[in-house]
């Protein structure tokens, strides 16, 4: 699916709350599976590349909708309470945070 043209490297995800990095990379490795680039999933998704981005830095929880419309994207049969799983995991890990960014929980 993807062009083959390569953005920007990646951030290394941020470690320092296990559940939130692993989340991350559980997304990062989804979009790499189904060979979609930033522009292709957010096309797909309906986020914006940086809503998306933000999503796997494993700094912040990102929203349940912004999960699971990238799930659909990348793959439309997903397990959906799967994901939804592993998000509460983050999400039950995930500090308390002020900043309210449009992708952030």
């Amino acid at each position: 699916m993807g062009t083959g043209r390569q953005g920007r490297p990646q951030r290394p995800v941020d470690t320092t709350v296990p559940a939130l990095a692993e989340l991350a990379r559980e997304l990062r490795e989804l979009r790499a599976t189904a060979g979609m680039t930033l522009d292709e999933l957010s096309a797909a998704a309906h986020w914006s590349k940086g809503a998306l981005s933000a999503a796997t830095t494993g700094r912040d929880l990102p929203r349940w909708e912004l999960v699971m419309a990238w799930v659909l994207a990348c793959e439309a049969d997903a397990n959906l309470d799967l994901w939804r799983a592993r998000h509460e995991r983050a999400r039950g890990a995930a500090p308390a945070h002020p900043d309210r960014r449009a992708g952030v929980a």
